[in-house]
């Protein structure tokens, strides 16, 4: 289980960083999917149960609790709360992705789960990606800063890929850290470090994501260390945050759908060919259009 701490105002008094890490541990020890944890603190949770490895929680104070409009739960890798900030709707969703060894299958429902869940202008997404960005930045300068750590996989490629379909950025890169602020997981022996917890935010809400850091010092009794992100006080305007349709290229090693695939563009050629031969180049792209 990993923690992510998010202090979303600054003008109220929070409790200290050791208080918060008392309660996180608290709320590992739950009876049902809504809990009081102690100290005005609420969680939510999906999955987990029987001993199984998966499971998301939101945990949240008073002041953010009495903010809550609603809260979905997707699936045992997603929990969405959806709350009213500064005047607007804001969806917070705590993930956990599929690990190495999880099939194609339950890796593709998984993104196509969350996916469909980012609707709200303002949405930040949190948690375990098991992708590892690195520091290659070519391709992705929109969605990933100058510090990242480590190499990436052609696989990973893929959590790049969504920021860039739904205007999202990786909020973990973007400030210089030192080593030990970086890394979000260690191997048993220490050997290893990565970075696979990240906050997530769609670009309008950069902006006013002051920064974001690992506390190396808590390990919240796993291999997992604590990632903090601190915003300032939010101030919206306008909608300006565009999404793109997602492109489902991994149907094609279908081979039924690959030649029918084919033989569509095929016919369109054809088609296209033919209104050349028989019209003037104006009314070709009138039809092109």
């Amino acid at each position: 289980m990993i923690y992510i701490l998010m202090k979303l105002y600054n003008n109220v008094k929070l409790v200290s960083r050791e208080q918060v890490v008392r309660l996180f541990k608290r709320a590992k020890v739950r009876s049902k999917a809504v809990d009081e944890v102690g100290q005005g603190y609420w969680i939510w949770w999906s999955g987990g149960e029987n001993g199984r490895r998966n499971g998301v929680a939101i945990v949240m104070d008073k002041k953010m609790t009495s903010r809550v409009m609603k809260v979905d739960v997707v699936s045992e890798r997603i929990i969405k709360a959806t709350v009213r900030m500064e005047g607007t709707i804001m969806d917070i969703i705590q993930v956990y992705a599929p690990q190495t060894g999880c099939t194609d299958d339950e890796k593709r429902e998984f993104e196509e789960d969350l996916e469909r869940h980012v609707k709200e202008e303002r949405t930040i997404i949190i948690g375990d990606f098991n992708a590892q960005v690195g520091k290659f930045r070519q391709g992705y300068e929109e969605v990933m800063g100058c510090y990242g750590v480590g190499t990436r996989h052609l696989e990973e490629e893929n959590l790049l890929d969504f920021c860039l379909r739904n205007d999202i950025v990786i909020g973990n890169i973007w400030n210089k850290k030192r080593e030990s602020h970086k890394y979000t997981r260690y191997s048993w022996n220490g050997a290893q470090p990565s970075l696979i917890d990240y906050i997530l935010v769609r670009k309008c809400l950069q902006p006013y994501m002051a920064d974001v850091k690992v506390i190396p010092s808590e390990s919240m009794e796993g291999d997992h260390r604590l990632v903090v992100a601190d915003f300032q006080r939010m101030r919206f305007g306008k909608d300006t945050c565009k999404r793109l349709t997602r492109i489902k290229t991994w149907k094609l090693k279908d081979t039924k759908v690959r030649e029918e695939f084919v033989n569509n563009i095929r016919g369109g050629m054809d088609k296209f060919q033919e209104c050349y031969s028989q019209s003037c180049r104006r009314n070709v792209w009138t039809n092109f259009r």
